[in-house]
């Protein structure tokens, strides 16, 4: 949970420079977070995916980032995916 508090807190100074795109480090992190959060909340495994994209999606826009090519927030899902 401290882990978790730090990197938001990382991100969130992140989003007064933020412009465009996130870089795919961002995404990453977000991913991961987003993939917390979907345990924490008790998602079932047939909504994690779903949840996890508009959880991106949001979280994203929130730190001032454009979803100009949301293949790479897919990029990123992928990425975490073939980690496990």
């Amino acid at each position: 949970m401290k882990h978790t508090l730090f990197v938001m807190t990382a991100l969130l100074s992140v989003a007064a420079l933020a412009a465009g795109p996130a870089p795919k480090d961002v995404y990453e992190e977000t991913v991961e977070l987003c993939n917390e959060w979907a345990k924490d909340d008790g998602i079932p495994a047939t909504e994690v995916k779903a949840y996890v994209e508009k959880c991106v999606q949001q979280d994203l826009e929130d730190m001032g980032y454009t979803l100009e090519n949301p293949a790479d927030a897919t990029d990123a899902l992928a990425l975490k995916k073939g980690d496990e």
